[in-house]
């Protein structure tokens, strides 16, 4: 399927724009948002079926106008797009699916958030949760407290999971912590990692 579809489930609207690597789907959703003149509160990425998935909240000002522009059949559900039938239900579907994970904050890599845009290259635990929409920063296990740094570099993705928004990091060798998906990350081993 090579179609734009697009889901909405109140003020969360899921897109599926065909991207071959996640970072490709954050830069087309963000010109997906500037073409419609939207500016979402919050951008999520989600991976359903292999394929790259996004959802977005947005304000109820911008849900109207987004539902004025996409004609909507229905009330709780619109998709918009091509394809064969049982491929677009079943992207739909996910859709669907993506769209109430971000709604209870149980799924979705958020890519643009509160306070996101004001990362610094280095941050203390209690700095992330009061001032973006950070909840929680988890260390797989390790103790973190709120005075501890982590090393961002002015880029964290945090992640919806059982109703909180939270900051994987791993400890650094010289203490304090460093997020654990890192922007721009290299290939190394001939591209296999």
């Amino acid at each position: 399927m090579s179609a734009e579809v697009s889901v909405r489930v109140g003020s969360i609207v899921g897109f599926y724009i065909p991207a071959a690597k996640v970072e490709q789907l954050e830069h087309r959703a963000f010109d997906w948002c500037r073409k419609l003149g939207l500016t979402p509160a919050e951008m999520a990425t989600h991976i359903s079926h292999r394929r790259y998935l996004a959802t977005m909240a947005f304000s109820e000002h911008d849900t109207k106008e987004l539902t004025l522009r996409f004609s909507p059949s229905a009330d709780d559900v619109v998709a918009v797009g091509t394809g064969g039938d049982e491929e677009l239900h079943e992207l739909v579907t996910d859709l669907h699916a993506a769209c109430e994970g971000h709604r209870g904050r149980t799924s979705g890599r958020l890519v643009s958030y509160r306070g996101g845009e004001s990362l610094r290259d280095l941050m203390s635990v209690e700095s992330l949760v009061s001032c973006t929409a950070i909840e929680r920063v988890d260390a797989f296990g390790l103790q973190v407290e709120p005075g501890d740094s982590v090393l961002l570099k002015g880029y964290a993705r945090p992640i919806m999971v059982e109703g909180e928004t939270v900051l994987h990091v791993t400890p650094r060798a010289n203490g304090g912590f460093v997020t654990y998906e890192i922007a721009n990350p290299h290939q190394c081993c001939d591209g296999h990692h």
